[in-house]
C-alpha cells in the first residue's frame, strides 16, 4: 500500500475520531455548564431508524420553553436505544437549558439514562484514541 495514502488515511480518520469526542466533551463541560431548568413543550420529534438489527435511533426533538421571560424554539439532538425514547409531540417535558445559549437544551430524564453516563465517561478516551490516530498517520508521512 502506498504510505502517503495510508498516512493520509489515518490523519483523516483520527481528525473524524477526534472531532466526535471533542464536541460530546464541549457540550457537556461548557454548553451545559449553568442550566437553568424550564417547563417546555414538544413541538416536534423526529426519530431515524438505522438498520433492523440496530436498536439505536437519532432523534431530534424541538420544544417551546421560557427563559428570561422570552419564548424560546430550541433542539435536542442524540444517539438512544429505541426503548428509552418515549416522548410525544405536546407532551410537556422539563429540559435543562443554558441562559447564554438558550436554544440548544438537553432533557436531564435522558441525560441520566445509563447509556447516556456511559457515552460521557468514553468521551475523552474516543478522543484520545483519535489524537493517537492523527499522530501514526503523520508519523507515517514522515517517515517516507
Amino acid at each position: 500500500m502506498n504510505p502517503l495514502a495510508l498516512g493520509l488515511a489515518l490523519i483523516l480518520t483520527g481528525i473524524i475520531i477526534t472531532a466526535l469526542g471533542t464536541v460530546n466533551i464541549y457540550y457537556d463541560r461548557f454548553v451545559f455548564r449553568n442550566t437553568e431548568e424550564c417547563d417546555a413543550v414538544i413541538t416536534k420529534l423526529r426519530r431515524i431508524q438505522g438498520k433492523s438489527w440496530n436498536p439505536n435511533v437519532c432523534i431530534q426533538i424541538n420544544a417551546e420553553y421560557s427563559v428570561n421571560g422570552r419564548l424560546v424554539a430550541g433542539s435536542y439532538y442524540t444517539l438512544l436505544i429505541s426503548s428509552i425514547v418515549k416522548y410525544e409531540v405536546g407532551e410537556s417535558v422539563t429540559v435543562e437549558v443554558n441562559p447564554k445559549n438558550p436554544k440548544a437544551f438537553r432533557i436531564r430524564e435522558i441525560e441520566e439514562t445509563t447509556e447516556m453516563q456511559y457515552t460521557k465517561k468514553r468521551s475523552p478516551i474516543i478522543t484520545g484514541i483519535g489524537l493517537a490516530i492523527l499522530a501514526a498517520g503523520i508519523i507515517v508521512i514522515i517517515m517516507m
